[in-house]
């Protein structure tokens, strides 16, 4: 049952780090996406 209890914690760990880059790759795109100007 404690391996169990491990994956779902290192599950849980790995769904915060995503969604953590997810945030922080928006809020560098923010900036061009306001101002129009194409991403190349």
């Amino acid at each position: 049952m404690s391996r169990m209890k491990e994956l779902e914690d290192e599950s849980r760990r790995l769904r915060k780090m995503y969604m953590d880059e997810k945030l922080k790759a928006k809020s560098l795109l923010r900036p061009w996406q306001k101002s129009g100007e194409a991403i190349s």
